[in-house]
């Protein structure tokens, strides 16, 4: 623009001047790029998403419903109230004048809950979670109960303790059993695959190498 920024800086940096063939010194070495943030402006936001700008205002597009997009949906992004969102890689500062609300402030026109965070961050909780419980309870356990009250305890948890045990059998054993049939169906798939091929294979007298080399594979193994 006529301020000098582009996606929200000004950008100063030293090259040799086009149409020159002159040759650099021995140990030149260029300027370091700079990067001076401008503040931030209209032209540094665009329309949010489901949104266009229509004589410079964000009207919602037609025909096209606010669930259109599930991903958007399913990632917690949430839409800002302006209409509007910072314009990817801008790196321009005080945009919360022109977007108040911080869904769509981040640089690079993020928001908060965009992408799929959202899942492995709910992993990392269901593993770091019970992971200090156990921890704890550990350390209680060893060091803080008498040792009556440990045999009690013992003596309550076994049942439930062989309950999960049997359910842990039955889901390996059901896990197993569903591996052994897709590896039933592919070694199926592929023997198939094989035969037809064979059928398929040229006449080995007409290639006149050895008959040997061009067998059918065998229908049982």
């Amino acid at each position: 623009g006529a301020d000098g920024c582009l996606l929200g800086a000004k950008r100063t940096l030293q090259r040799r001047r086009p149409g020159l063939t002159c040759l650099d010194k021995p140990g030149f070495r260029p300027r370091e790029p700079r990067v001076e943030p401008c503040a931030c402006q209209l032209k540094d936001t665009e329309c949010d998403y489901g949104f266009e700008r229509v004589n410079g205002t964000c009207l919602a597009m037609q025909g096209v419903p606010a669930d259109a997009c599930p991903g958007l949906q399913k990632s917690g992004y949430v839409l800002s109230a302006t209409k509007l969102r910072k314009v990817h890689a801008d790196v321009c500062e005080g945009i919360e004048r022109l977007i108040p609300d911080a869904e769509s402030q981040g640089a690079g026109g993020g928001g908060k809950g965009r992408g799929g965070g959202g899942f492995w961050k709910g992993l990392f909780y269901a593993v770091l979670v019970p992971g200090i419980v156990l921890v704890v309870a550990g350390v209680v356990w060893a060091n803080c109960l008498p040792e009556t009250l440990k045999l009690e305890l013992a003596g309550a948890a076994e049942p439930l303790l062989a309950g999960l045990a049997s359910a842990g059998w039955a889901l390996l054993d059901a896990i197993v059993a569903v591996y052994d049939a897709v590896r039933l169906r592919v070694g199926g798939w592929r023997r198939r695959q094989e035969i037809g091929d064979a059928y398929f294979e040229p006449l080995a007298d007409r290639l006149e190498v050895d008959p040997e080399d061009h067998r059918s594979p065998p229908l049982f193994r």
